[in-house]
């Protein structure tokens, strides 16, 4: 059982989906690593921006990112703790937010 089948890569680099998840990852994290670590400096030549004004701009970067992960998770508590139909309703609206937020479009 823990052999691939004959002809059957076991890590399945030939496989679409793994190279779909691959793309994925980059093209979200690539950005968002270069945003981060040279985005400071950009708004500090491009606009003049003053060093607390910079730090200002983080801050609401990672308060805004902290608060949709604790809403995604909040989502999450109630689809477990959902009773009826409505609650689990209000549920997926309240997962819609973060995913809405963080969808990637083309």
């Amino acid at each position: 059982m823990g052999r691939a089948a004959e002809g059957e890569e076991a890590i399945g680099w030939t496989r679409p989906g793994f190279w779909t998840g691959i793309y994925t990852f980059l093209v979200y994290s690539m950005p968002t690593a270069v945003l981060l670590t040279f985005g400071g400096i950009f708004a500090r030549d491009a606009f003049h921006a003053l060093c607390w004004l910079i730090t200002l701009i983080f801050a609401a970067f990672f308060t805004t990112s902290f608060l949709a992960r604790i809403f995604l998770l909040a989502g999450l508590a109630l689809v477990s703790l959902s009773g009826s139909l409505l609650a689990y309703m209000i549920a997926f609206s309240v997962l819609g937010v973060p995913h809405g937020l963080a969808r990637r479009w083309p």
